[in-house]
């Protein structure tokens, strides 16, 4: 099996909404993530009006956070509408949102997420994806404070495009780290922890434990209950194949495959993670698809100890390509699911 490296191929394993609904025929479903699983009741959204001035683009990213520290949540709009475009906009405090100038790149095949990189309150940015002059890359800014940002050099970082990107403690330092599992501008897979030094250098691990992978997931969860941050890796390994693996971590940064655990190997995937049953650990839940084809939406439940069962007859909507979010969005005490993908 080969693969495509370049807009079109993450256009294929889309990974934000702006994506799903302008690339693929959409399918919503809104499920209450409960035993048994059942459509939702008594949910409505309504839409605002007047709608705010944003960009309108797919094949890209978006993220929200308080980055001027005014109390409400900020927007960031990454992708192509037809050329790639970059907009952070300003909350009001009022659902009205005003552009501001950035040093950010024009972008496509993005990823972006707000989390303070430097340990000094605020929220900053990493923004990897794919540039102008189709120009591949992987930026960290450092905020002020106030909503402006600089870039700061990570030469550590590959520059690359896709989705293989998860942020958090791993080595119990007190700063985020980074977990990619990438190909990068060289053609080259990157499967690596990037450890921060607090101030939001980062150096390579030189972990070798981690299967590379292309398109596809990468998400942390304390599988094992033990405190750490495990990960799990899933997307199109070096053959073309579709690859789905738990890695256990030490409590170090150390991964190790996890040996007990079979879950069904998926390309162009989604996984996210949430406690469905409300046992108190979290749970797996994967959309994607398998080779030979097939597409599968999966939910794997948790004993606690890190030991995974598939659970079957969920009701759950089989997607690919799209995304998953679990949120308790009826305020009873419960993670319901939104599903967006194709079939």
């Amino acid at each position: 099996m080969t693969t495509a490296h370049g807009d079109n191929a993450c256009i294929k394993n889309a990974s934000t909404l702006h994506q799903t609904f302008m690339k693929f025929l959409s399918h919503l479903l809104l499920l209450l993530a409960a035993a048994p699983l059942c459509p939702a009741q008594n949910i409505s959204f309504t839409l605002a009006t007047p709608q705010p001035a944003l960009i309108e683009v797919y094949s890209g990213s978006s993220a929200s956070g308080d980055i001027d520290g005014d109390g409400d949540n900020d927007l960031l709009l990454v992708g192509l509408d037809p050329g790639r475009q970059t907009a952070l906009y300003l909350n009001d405090g009022f659902g009205g949102f005003t552009e501001m100038t950035t040093p950010f790149p024009d972008a496509s095949s993005s990823v972006t997420r707000f989390v303070d990189l430097d340990g000094d309150g605020d929220l900053d940015l990493f923004f990897s994806g794919l540039g102008s002059g189709v120009q591949e890359f992987a930026h960290i800014y450092v905020n002020d404070g106030q909503g402006s940002f600089t870039l700061l050099p990570n030469p550590a970082l590959p520059q690359f495009q896709g989705t293989g990107v998860a942020i958090g403690d791993v080595d119990g330092d007190g700063d985020p780290d980074l977990l990619l599992a990438v190909r990068d501008q060289n053609d080259t897979f990157v499967a690596d922890v990037f450890l921060n030094d607090g101030s939001a250098m980062f150096t390579a691990a030189g972990s070798t434990g981690f299967t590379p992978v292309e398109f596809g997931a990468v998400v942390f969860l304390d599988a094992e209950g033990d405190g750490d941050l495990d990960a799990i890796i899933a997307g199109t390994d070096q053959n073309g194949d579709p690859s789905t693996l738990l890695y256990l971590n030490d409590g170090g940064g150390i991964f190790a495959p996890d040996t007990v655990n079979i879950f069904v190997p998926l390309n162009a995937n989604d996984v996210d993670v949430a406690d469905t049953d409300g046992d108190g650990d979290l749970d797996i839940l994967m959309s994607g698809t398998t080779d030979p084809f097939a597409v599968r939406t999966i939910l794997y439940l948790n004993n606690g100890d890190g030991l995974f069962t598939e659970l079957t007859a969920t009701g759950l909507q089989d997607t690919f390509g799209g995304t998953n979010v679990m949120a308790d969005l009826d305020n009873d005490g419960d993670p319901d699911l939104v599903i967006i993908g194709s079939q």
